[in-house]
C-alpha cells in the first residue's frame, strides 16, 4: 500500500485521490527544515513514514530517467528509472488545494553588498557617459 502524502489538503495516495510517487523527507537537516516550512504544517515533526508526493514538486525537480556515458561506444545511454527520484536540493513548492499564496516561492532579496556594488557600478557608468558626452562637445 502506498504511503499517503503529509501535506495539508492533499489527496495523494488516498482512496479518493490520485496514485502518485511519494518521497521521504531528506536526512540533511537544513534541507529537511526547508521541506517542513514549505508544506505549512504547524508544529510538524516528520517521521520515517512521512512522505511528500510528486504533486508538490515541479516536473523538472523529479528525475524519471538516468543517463550514462559509455566510453567504448561513445554513446550516451538513457534508461527509465523504476521509481522516480527527487533532484538534490529540490523543495516542495506546489500546494494544490491550499490558498494560492502558499504555492508562490519566497522572493529572494538581493545581498546588501551586491546591491551596493551594482548601484556604484551604475553610478560610475553614468558618470563616465556624461564625461564622454561633455568631452565630445
Amino acid at each position: 500500500m502506498p504511503r499517503k502524502c503529509c501535506v495539508p489538503a492533499c489527496k495523494g495516495n488516498y482512496a479518493t485521490g490520485p496514485k502518485v510517487s511519494a518521497f521521504s523527507f531528506p536526512s540533511d537537516e537544513v534541507l529537511r527544515q526547508k521541506w517542513i516550512s514549505a508544506i505549512h504544517r504547524y508544529n510538524f515533526v516528520p517521521t520515517k513514514q512521512s512522505v511528500v508526493c510528486e504533486l508538490h514538486f515541479h516536473s523538472d525537480d523529479i528525475e524519471r530517467t538516468t543517463s550514462m556515458y559509455d566510453p567504448k561506444s561513445g554513446k550516451l545511454l538513457t534508461a527509465p528509472l523504476e521509481r522516480p527520484r527527487i533532484k538534490k536540493g529540490a523543495v516542495p513548492s506546489l500546494l494544490p488545494g491550499c490558498p494560492s499564496y502558499l504555492s508562490k516561492p519566497a522572493s529572494k532579496r538581493e545581498n546588501p553588498e551586491d546591491r551596493r556594488q551594482r548601484l556604484e557600478n551604475a553610478f560610475l557608468s553614468n558618470a563616465m557617459e556624461e564625461s564622454m558626452e561633455s568631452y565630445a562637445k
